[in-house]
């Protein structure tokens, strides 16, 4: 697992039609081959790879997370570009930055508990239930997808019973939650939710190590649906 951080340019985005992670989304599949862009184009959300941006005072940051090498492509053409092109934007939008992080394996996430978890949605998050977008919190749903790119990508086998199972021994401390909408493409936009929450984990030493475990890999793979174009994206504070 790696991720690297691009500080971009602070720009307008109110004449954009989608959100801005959507726009660097297609810019990266123009920038590899179609063969490689249409393997990952298929009905399998479980995508290799997320990516989120944050806006902040002086600059937007695009956190791009690789989880497994078959993303390696996507990360070439990011690192050599000083200028993302997106539609919308004249003179597209400036690199100024970028800070890679040391790759992490899945062991080195299986650390000491820390005493609670701080979780900054800090991206849009959304999941289905009974095939219908929801924008009403609930860990389990967002953890479920984490437990299949884990089961996919690292051969950790969590099934999504145990996942409710140890969801449901969380403590929360504090949370601040709102609603809000994300936009997809034109006239398509998507119901969601973001804001802070602090939990304690529950259970045996080994339900807390699983626990524990989905958190910190969640912070690379993101939580929810389409984490791909910009969904979902965790800050994670232990």
């Amino acid at each position: 697992m790696k991720q690297v951080d691009f500080v971009l340019q602070k720009r307008n985005l109110t004449n954009l039609n989608c959100e801005l992670a959507v726009k660097i989304h297609a810019w990266l599949m123009s920038q590899v081959s179609a063969e490689y862009s249409k393997s990952l184009h298929t009905s399998d959300e479980l995508r290799p790879f997320s990516l989120f941006t944050r806006i902040q005072q002086s600059n937007i940051v695009l956190r791009f997370s690789l989880l497994h090498e078959s993303a390696a492509p996507l990360l070439e053409p990011a690192r050599s570009a000083r200028i993302i092109n997106v539609s919308g934007l004249d003179g597209g939008i400036a690199v100024l930055d970028i800070i890679e992080k040391p790759a992490v394996s899945l062991e080195q996430l299986r650390k000491p508990l820390p005493k609670e978890f701080r979780i900054v949605i800090a991206s849009p998050a959304s999941y289905k239930h009974n095939k219908q977008v929801s924008n009403l919190y609930s860990l389990p749903p967002l953890l479920y997808t984490v437990a299949e790119k884990l089961r996919k990508f690292e051969g950790v086998d969590i099934p999504n019973e145990e996942v409710f199972e140890l969801c449901d021994l969380v403590a929360y401390s504090q949370y601040e939650l709102c609603t809000t909408e994300y936009k997809i493409e034109l006239g398509i936009t998507r119901p969601s939710f973001i804001g802070e929450l602090t939990l304690r984990l529950g259970g045996s030493q080994e339900q807390r190590d699983k626990m524990a475990l989905l958190l910190r890999y969640a912070a690379y793979a993101g939580v929810g649906a389409k984490t791909a174009l910009g969904m979902g994206g965790i800050l994670l504070i232990e």
